[in-house]
């Protein structure tokens, strides 16, 4: 009936009860409170006038720098050793998407039982580094609230009706599978929208929804897909690595170096030279670019936690001060 229990009506301090309110307060008064926006939310109130730091700490920290031990507790918790079989997922599902599109739009139809071993192998890929495996299915069980479970969702129903398509192609189906192939890809990016990168970007170059639209386009031969998006992903290179070109080392230099010339530069010689077996060695030098910016991706990423947040308040803090 809308009524309070008892114990919650009687409590005479209401720290019992639940209620939606709007506040002035955020949590950016608060280090090393996560700016994630994730739920539940919870209410950070400033510190009390008398509890603030004093004016000689306050000018103390103007010179101040952030402690070297400090910032070695917080190393990155993301290792490319440990979740390099959900790079490869996420990359094959970009090649699957990119493959799947030319055989709907395009000319070309790809082998069916090849596209399902690979499909099949993607999935074994998602499972390994869960520590039960036998109960992978269950990630479809939080669709609602979890990008991680939605992007096991939509690709399920992706490889499913592309695979369906493959065997008997229907307009209806193909459409259906391309619209689940784009929620996939979109939902791969979002499951990361809750970690950082060095450069603090929201849209990266090797973001698998960019990545697969460009493979589509390079397949389907469609400039006016390839062009842009090739623009967008040199621009989105060379800002996040403008800013570390003074003390980047070599061998970051080589690899930096490496991703422009696969993506751009090799293509172009190519083609300059009329080079026999153009589109093959152009799409692999393409393909070798972006495996490269891929693995890059999953080396600056890094989980936001409470530990984290603090170091990047108190450098926020010193770089206000100085």
């Amino acid at each position: 009936n809308g009524n309070q229990p008892a114990c919650v009506s009687l409590c005479p301090t209401g720290a019992l009860g639940f209620e939606e309110r709007i506040t002035p307060y955020c949590n950016k008064s608060t280090l090393g409170f996560t700016k994630a926006q994730l739920q539940p939310a919870i209410r950070m109130v400033p510190l009390r006038k008398k509890n603030q730091l004093p004016a000689a700490v306050v000018s103390s920290m103007q010179k101040a720098t952030m402690p070297e031990e400090f910032t070695a507790k917080n190393a990155s918790k993301i290792k490319l050793r440990k979740e390099w079989s959900l790079a490869l997922f996420t990359f094959l599902i970009a090649c699957m998407f990119g493959v799947f599109a030319q055989s709907y739009m395009g000319d070309h139809r790809v082998n069916m039982w090849a596209y399902i071993v690979t499909g099949s192998f993607g999935i074994a890929l998602s499972t390994m580094h869960l520590g039960q495996k036998l109960r992978a299915w269950r990630a479809v069980l939080n669709v609602k609230s979890s990008w991680l479970s939605r992007e096991i969702f939509f690709f399920s129903l992706f490889f499913f009706a592309s695979s369906v398509y493959l065997y008997s192609p229907k307009a209806w189906l193909g459409a259906v599978a391309l619209i689940m192939g784009l929620a996939t890809v979109f939902s791969v990016d979002m499951v990361y929208r809750v970690t950082v990168n060095s450069s603090k970007a929201i849209l990266h170059s090797a973001h698998i929804s960019l990545t697969a639209l460009f493979f589509a386009g390079l397949l389907l031969h469609n400039p006016y897909v390839v062009f842009p998006i090739l623009l967008l992903k040199l621009g989105l290179f060379v800002h996040r690595k403008y800013p570390t070109l003074r003390n980047m080392k070599m061998n970051q230099a080589i690899v930096n170096g490496a991703r422009i010339d696969f993506l751009l530069t090799i293509p172009v010689i190519l083609w300059l030279f009329n080079a026999t077996y153009f589109y093959e060695f152009s799409l692999l030098s393409i393909l070798l670019g972006e495996v490269i910016d891929r693995i890059d991706f999953y080396r600056e990423l890094d989980v936001i936690t409470p530990p984290k947040q603090m170091e990047f308040d108190v450098k926020d803090q010193i770089s206000t001060l100085h």
